[in-house]
């Protein structure tokens, strides 16, 4: 059972402390993918990997970006602004 932090509401100072207060078994596993470094952290019971999914909320994916008018560019576009269509 596995989690990526990146992926969950939570930062590593909040997470280091739920695992000292639950006395979970966790063990890190660095990994190296894309342009992107991270830390995935593996559970070795399953009822820890529970408990951390009952107490922490996944990171929300907010979309930001347009909706296009043709069937070309009808997806949603990740940018950081929103253009105007003339």
């Amino acid at each position: 059972m596995i989690i990526d932090l990146n992926e969950w509401d939570i930062n590593y100072t909040e997470f280091a402390e739920w695992i000292t207060n639950v006395d979970a078994d966790v063990y890190a596993v660095s990994y190296t993918g894309g342009n992107e470094i991270g830390t995935k952290y593996l559970f070795e019971r399953e009822e820890d990997f529970t408990a951390f999914k009952l107490t922490f909320q996944p990171r929300q994916k907010i979309i930001v970006g347009f909706k296009g008018k043709t069937s070309i560019d009808a997806a949603y576009y990740f940018c950081p602004y929103t253009p105007l269509l003339k």
